[in-house]
């Protein structure tokens, strides 16, 4: 599951946007962000859809299985 990681913290680098940014954008917690930047989780479908939302991106693109 670490290629997911890798696309994530890289798309959330070329957004410049930190993981705060991010939680504060969603309402998703930021230790949340944390662990799915580091691999440790991958996001439950609802929180696929609501980063997908806020962001307008591709799920497939930034969370690949």
């Amino acid at each position: 599951m670490t290629g997911y990681k890798t696309e994530f913290k890289r798309w959330c680098v070329e957004n410049n946007l930190s993981a705060k940014d991010v939680a504060e954008a969603t309402g998703i917690a930021v230790y949340t962000i944390y662990a799915y930047m580091e691999g440790r989780r991958y996001p439950k479908r609802d929180n696929l859809k609501r980063l997908a939302e806020t962001f307008e991106f591709d799920v497939r693109e930034v969370f690949p299985l």
